[in-house]
């Protein structure tokens, strides 16, 4: 039954996917939709989430599903709850999620969402601890000091990659994986505030990078890096930006591909192959951030240009 149970709401949430990549890019023709559909599909991080009974299918699908319609769906109480719900079942694995938080509270219309995801979660971690034999405040206490310890477990095992924690552990710094965690993750919040107004596929492509980066995650949770792609791919198609803008999300998305394609090259190749594989993906991750800022504040100035021109009559 759980077996049944997995298999039939993973394809429903394959099916979310692929609809909402098709959707978001744009793309008209069937060959066009074809080749956008196949991408989630293809790409390793699917399988090794399904196949390893993990949860960035779920996770990754609910949280684009809230966003654009944080985007789309008019304010109401309603849309709010959907938004909200959407993306408490999201916050099941938080070290994805929770970035994109700032999101929720800061680029939507009203802060009815926020207020909502806020209010959830803290009920059903009420609700949850009545089970328990010790206390919320003891729980979440416990929560953190075990978090602490996987993420040294981990990293001294070698079995995360690309992530702060692993760095952190190279230099000897494990004390500090919290503090560093925290304050980039904080960092992100302020980014986010002051660049609320840009599309949302931007905001969501940040977030995504810097949820990548900032703690421990194993291969499944590249899944994460789906959604620069989308906005790399809605960039490259879009006849307003920049042809330099232009050719350089296009370049990105093309390097993307064979980084990302099924099998993947971290368990494919023999060392010290599969280090240079994850190495060049590092690099690619970074250069996708480093995009992604960009156009934002380019962005930035663009409707801040706008603001302050007189109208033509």
């Amino acid at each position: 039954a759980a077996r049944w149970l997995w298999s039939l709401t993973t394809l429903t949430a394959l099916i979310a996917l692929v609809r909402l990549s098709t959707s978001e890019v744009g793309v008209n023709s069937k060959l066009g939709k074809t080749l956008i559909a196949l991408i989630p599909l293809a790409i390793y991080p699917t399988g090794a989430s399904i196949g390893n009974g993990q949860l960035p299918v779920f996770v990754i699908t609910l949280l684009i599903y809230s966003i654009i319609n944080l985007r789309d769906a008019k304010p109401s109480w309603l849309n709010s709850g959907l938004i909200a719900v959407a993306f408490l079942f999201a916050l099941v694995k938080p070290t994805l999620a929770a970035p994109f938080f700032w999101i929720i509270l800061f680029a939507g219309y009203t802060f009815r969402p926020a207020i909502l995801v806020i209010a959830g979660y803290a009920l059903f971690s009420l609700i949850a601890s009545v089970f328990q034999p010790t206390g919320l405040i003891d729980l979440y206490n416990l929560w953190l000091h075990n978090a602490l310890n996987g993420l040294a477990y981990g990293a001294n095992r070698g079995g995360g990659y690309s992530n702060l924690s692993g760095l952190l552990n190279q230099l000897g710094l494990n004390g500090w994986n919290f503090d560093i965690s925290l304050t980039v993750f904080f960092v992100l919040g302020i980014w986010t505030y002051f660049y609320r107004k840009m599309d949302i596929w931007t905001l969501m492509s940040v977030s995504a990078l810097i949820a990548r980066f900032w703690t421990y995650h194993m291969w499944y949770d590249d899944l994460l890096i789906l959604i620069p792609m989308i906005a790399l791919l809605r960039i490259a198609k879009n006849d307003y930006t920049i042809d330099r803008q232009i050719k350089t999300a296009g370049i990105l998305f093309a390097l993307s591909i064979p980084l990302m394609i099924a099998p993947g090259g971290l368990y494919l190749f023999p060392p010290p192959w599969n280090m240079i594989y994850v190495l060049a993906q590092k690099i690619l991750w970074l250069a996708m951030l480093i995009f992604f800022l960009i156009v934002a504040e380019r962005e930035r100035k663009t409707k801040n240009l706008e603001t302050i021109s007189p109208t033509v009559a």
